[in-house]
């Protein structure tokens, strides 16, 4: 057996030798013809710049050996002659591709420039670096019998590696006997052809040069073929770069696939021969084979998330209690990682998008820490990084900064660009009694806490973190249940026309009856809503009521706030519809009042539903304006009609310093943007006046009227509509 063995590897060995010097044989070849290839082509670039001085020698001969350009650009400067009646340098950009005409007097004066087809004003020559001096020189210097151009590259046009192609001929009176020489040196005449990427380009179309170019750098440069160009005084030097065909490397690829092809086939004969003779042992062994591989994979996606491919809940709480179990273990760190605002990723993007955010983001927690580290998906947006390489809690915090920077850089997906926060939650314990549930659980806790005091930063667990979670779930549980028990109401703050203080609308505000904790504002509401998802719900109660009360008073808008996710949901139009048409109020009394925060999520979408909510016919308004990232990009994009700026700019006002400023760059920004400008908290009558000076379109604030209640507002009406105005 083991003699045939050695028959058929000797006979592979020698079909293998064979092709291997075939295909050296080809190879030689092909790197032969290249070579030529390489060579032609620099005789055609050479042959593509001596059309360029061709062209350029020939017009100057044209034009500066003719009596009419000596009698008007030497003895005088007739601007009108040369220019306006196109005799010297305005047809010869479309006609010859010349983009500098310049006259040059004796003592270096430039007094006529024509570039890219335009009147210089003033003239100059300043753009021609290189030896320009040197050129007008030589070319004063050429024998009046013996006129000729002389081209040279003088340097760089507008920004550095742009040449000018140059040619430089003395004014001449062209043997017309109508015109006298005038005694003492003729001015000069300059024609330039700049090679631009475009021209260069062109050139390379009609002389067979592929990608002809200015290299771009050192590498490039240094590559062949190429042919360098050095400006009149050898100051600067240019590489022309160009990519020649490959003949050879074409027939390689025709011939080698088949060549292979062949090679193949004998090869596979001679398996054929040796996978008859060994099939028995083949399909036991891959049966066995086979068989552990299922088994493997079975153990496997028992214990690992599908679409991250790390270990789940039940991989990590097993290796986790292998982890404590060592008794040559250090401190555990569990650093308990939740992705902000995940949910608004998957109803904006898709579940796809969603599922190759969380296998990126697993991918860059995975390359974060150790190998003998554990990270794991427990499910949904939420990871586990388990350690025991954090001797102290300087090191824990240090891992946190490690996750949290590697998150921030953006995940570039097929459908955009995603910026991820996290929000990450670590107990750090050297005991040897806690299980790995329970390091879960306070892992967990202190997440919440996290994202809860401010997202994409970390916090450690303490034990007082376990009673307000206590607490805070009971708030949930409450707030489920408040809309059916009727105990959210709504409160109106007033809004003023700023230079009358003639009341124009009303902005609605959210409030919770609660049974205990008494009357709670819209912080201790829209957090624990958008976490629960109840923000849906409870937006379109606030919307309907407030359309609803807004049909009782037809001289008053109706401001409503709305939040991000409520806009990227989809179905705020729909609800904005049925809203205005159940209370039969028009449009364009209803204004929406969103956060900076909707620029920056989603940018498409929300573009999409605000322009279908403009549509409709409703204001929109973009409030506490100054806290995100103002900007003006930004207002051009989206169809708002309002800004209103931030109380915290208000609440600083003074007749001089840096507050002023800045209101009054705000208000001159809506201004440009065709944008009107509130005020909002305006709590003293100097800042009222103060806002009045600035030109702010409405106000509101303490100072004009808390927010009421909607008897209370009827009180207020009747009361403010008696009563003169402060303004």
């Amino acid at each position: 057996m083991w003699r045939g063995h050695t028959l058929i590897f000797s006979l592979v060995g020698l079909v293998i030798l064979s092709l291997i010097l075939t295909a050296g044989l080809l190879l030689g070849i092909a790197q032969s013809q290249d070579r030529r290839a390489a060579e032609q082509s620099i005789a055609f670039a050479d042959a593509a710049l001596a059309r360029e001085t061709e062209t350029l020698t020939r017009m100057s001969n044209d034009y500066a050996d003719w009596g009419d350009a000596y009698r008007h650009l030497h003895q005088t400067v007739d601007t009108d002659w040369a220019f306006d009646q196109e005799n010297f340098g305005p047809s010869l950009k479309p006609g010859f591709n010349i983009d500098y005409v310049l006259v040059i007097r004796p003592g270096g004066e430039t007094v006529y420039g024509v570039v890219d087809g335009k009147l210089m004003e003033p003239p100059t020559s300043a753009m021609l670096t290189g030896g320009l001096a040197e050129l007008i020189e030589r070319a004063q210097q050429v024998d009046d019998e013996a006129l000729h151009a002389e081209v040279g590259i003088l340097g760089l046009l507008g920004q550095p590696g742009r040449p000018v192609l140059v040619a430089a001929e003395k004014l001449a009176t062209g043997n017309d006997p109508t015109v006298e020489a005038t005694p003492g040196p003729p001015s000069v005449a300059i024609f330039g052809t700049e090679l631009t990427p475009e021209r260069l380009a062109a050139l390379g179309g009609q002389f067979f040069l592929d990608g002809l170019r200015l290299a771009g750098d050192g590498g490039d440069a240094a590559a062949a073929p190429s042919r360098v160009l050095h400006s009149v005084d050898g100051s600067t030097a240019f590489t022309l770069r160009w990519d020649p065909a490959h003949p050879g490397a074409t027939m390689l690829r025709m011939v080698v696939p088949w060549l292979a092809l062949g090679g193949l086939l004998l090869v596979l004969l001679t398996w054929l021969v040796v996978r008859y003779a060994m099939k028995s042992a083949a399909l036991l062994e891959a049966g066995t084979v086979r068989l552990a591989a299922a088994l493997a994979q079975a153990e496997h996606i028992a214990v690992h998330d599908f679409v991250t491919g790390l270990p789940n809940r039940r991989g990590l709480v097993q290796a986790v209690g292998e982890m404590l179990a060592r008794r040559d273990r250090g401190p555990v760190t569990f650093a308990f990682v939740d992705v902000d605002r995940f949910k608004l990723i998957n109803d904006s993007l898709g579940h796809p998008t969603g599922d190759r955010v969380l296998s990126a983001l697993g991918q860059r927690l995975r390359a974060a820490v150790s190998a003998d580290d554990l990270v794991a998906r427990t499910g949904g947006d939420e990871f586990v990084v388990v350690t025991t390489h954090c001797a102290d809690r300087a090191a824990a915090e240090q891992l946190c900064r490690t996750i949290t920077e590697i998150a921030s850089s953006p995940i570039a997906l097929d459908s955009g660009i995603i910026h991820l926060t996290l929000s990450i939650g670590v107990t750090h314990v050297a005991s040897r009694v806690a299980s790995a549930d329970e390091l879960l659980r306070q892992a967990d806790i202190a997440m919440y806490r996290a994202k809860a005091e401010r997202r994409g930063s970390h916090r450690f667990f303490d034990h007082e973190m376990h009673e307000e979670v206590v607490s805070r779930r009971a708030l949930e549980n409450d707030l489920r249940d408040a809309l059916a028990r009727g105990e959210f109401v709504l409160h109106y703050q007033p809004r003023f026309e700023a230079a009358t203080l003639t009341l124009r609308g009303v902005e609605t505000l959210l409030r919770w009856q609660h049974p205990v904790r008494g009357l709670v504002g819209p912080e201790g509401i829209i957090e624990v809503a958008e976490d629960t998802g109840l923000i849906y719900e409870l937006g379109a109660w606030v919307l309907r009521n407030a359309c609803l009360f807004a049909a009782q008073w037809p001289g008053l808008t109706i401001s409503v706030n709305v939040s991000t996710l409520q806009l990227l949901r989809g179905d705020l139009p729909e609800l904005v519809q049925a809203a205005l048409r159940d209370a039969g109020i028009a449009p364009a009394r209803l204004e929406l009042e969103l956060t900076e925060s909707v620029m920056f999520e989603d940018r498409e979408r929300s573009r999409e539903i605000l322009n279908e909510l403009k549509s409709l016919g409703i204001r929109l308004a973009v409030d506490d304006f100054g806290t995100g990232f103002s900007s003006l990009g930004y207002l051009m994009y989206y169809p708002f009609d309002c800004l209103k700026i931030d109380r915290s700019f208000i609440s600083n006002l003074e007749p001089e310093g840096g507050a002023r400023a800045i209101v009054q760059a705000m208000m001159a920004l809506g201004r440009a943007l065709n944008l009107a400008v509130v005020a909002e908290g305006v709590e003293t009558e100097g800042q009222l006046r103060l806002v009045q000076t600035i030109g702010c379109d409405e106000v509101q604030g303490f100072y004009l009227s808390r927010p009421l209640t909607a008897g209370a507002l009827a009180e207020f009406i009747r009361a403010y509509d008696s009563q003169p105005r402060r303004a």
